[in-house]
């Protein structure tokens, strides 16, 4: 009998050690650092409602003429407020844009349904969002650069 406990014993201490093990190795590898960039006070216009919905990883003051580009060729009016490029560090930082909506985090998936992508180097993120809606355009910087892409769906 002294054996049987023994062996749930240990069964049990090990899949507990485990589970310990996955838990902190999900706690510091598993979200992205990512933080609320001041250097724009942007927002969406009153006559538009907000969607809620984040831009996809910006790189380059190239990608951002991009995005703003693709807002306003889908019928969005352009964004009130001001936005200085140049105060944006891009040789250092990735931005993603999120309309109306802020950020809670920023969780690395270990592979999502885009079979556009050919290349594994970019990991994908899963974007919590806060609540409410309102018409603010938040602006997030992540590092590391060049290393995470938005999820597909």
């Amino acid at each position: 009998m002294k054996k049987v406990f023994k062996k749930i014993y240990i069964i049990f201490i090990s899949l507990l050690s485990l589970w310990i093990a996955l838990e902190c190795f999900w706690f510091f590898y598993g979200y992205v650092w990512f933080e609320e960039e001041h250097n724009a006070h942007l927002a969406i216009p009153d006559e538009e409602e907000p969607n809620g919905i984040a831009s996809f990883v910006i790189s380059s003051t190239d990608d951002l003429q991009r995005y703003l580009n693709d807002r306003e060729f889908y019928g969005h009016l352009p964004f009130e407020g001001n936005l200085i490029v140049d105060s944006l560090d891009f040789a250092n930082n990735d931005y993603i844009f999120v309309e109306g909506r802020p950020i809670v985090r920023l969780e690395k998936l270990p592979w999502d349904q885009c079979s556009f992508y050919d290349s594994d180097t970019l990991t994908p993120i899963y974007i919590e969002y806060g609540e409410p809606i309102s018409h603010k355009v938040y602006l997030y910087k992540i590092k590391p650069k060049n290393k995470y892409r938005k999820e597909c769906g």
